[in-house]
């Protein structure tokens, strides 16, 4: 998998033991190799998938689901039945929901089921556009600019209505200039640690 960012991700497997590591791949020279094994949590000598986020963090089926930054830090996920379920696959939408398919793997007694994860807010978007988070930006409409001090510290991605992305960039103040824009309809995604937020923005 390779991320927005040109790192490339994969997950090497030492053939006698069956043992998997994850390797962030930049060059020939630049590479470093994790072991899922020995991480908080996360006691898996196997990856059955790996997708990275459009924020470039990374998901990981190790038995569980599990989230890593990219860095160093680790997140770990599981659902209905605890440690006996397992994330067999994950597929992530346009609006940043995180479909994972389920399986009892350790049990036969469990029926297998679907999680949509929604971290920071993001709607469904099912039959209709997403929904506004409870954090509006405002004004909106917008002539020269929109306050976004709840997202200072976040990164986000202003699309126009071609899914063309027109302005981005790292939120560190409490407002963003949008004058630049052409008047019309966008969609605003903010990103941060694994947490989306999709708004939309009318531009006068």
């Amino acid at each position: 998998e390779i991320g927005k960012n040109g790192i490339k991700w994969v997950i090497s497997v030492e053939p006698m033991s069956g043992y998997c590591d994850l390797v962030r791949f930049i060059n020939d020279s630049n590479w470093a190799v994790y072991n899922t094994y020995n991480k908080p949590d996360i006691m898996s000598s196997s990856i059955s998938f790996l997708t990275v986020d459009s924020d470039n963090s990374i998901w990981l089926g190790v038995g569980n689901l599990a989230w890593f930054d990219g860095n160093e830090t680790w997140k770990n996920y599981t659902f209905r039945h605890g440690d006996s379920d397992v994330a067999s696959a994950i597929t992530i939408d346009e609006y940043g929901n995180k479909w994972v398919a389920i399986s009892g793997g350790y049990s036969s007694d469990f029926p297998d089921y679907i999680v949509v994860l929604r971290d920071g807010g993001v709607k469904l978007g099912i039959g209709g556009e997403a929904t506004v988070p409870p954090r509006p930006i405002f004004p909106n409409p917008a002539r020269d600019f929109i306050n976004t001090a709840a997202y200072i510290g976040w990164q986000y991605q202003i699309y126009d209505l071609l899914g063309i992305c027109v302005q981005s960039g790292m939120v560190d103040a409490e407002n963003i200039n949008v004058a630049p824009l052409p008047t019309g309809f966008y969609t605003v995604r903010f990103f941060k640690e694994g947490k989306q937020v999709v708004e939309k923005l009318m531009k006068e």
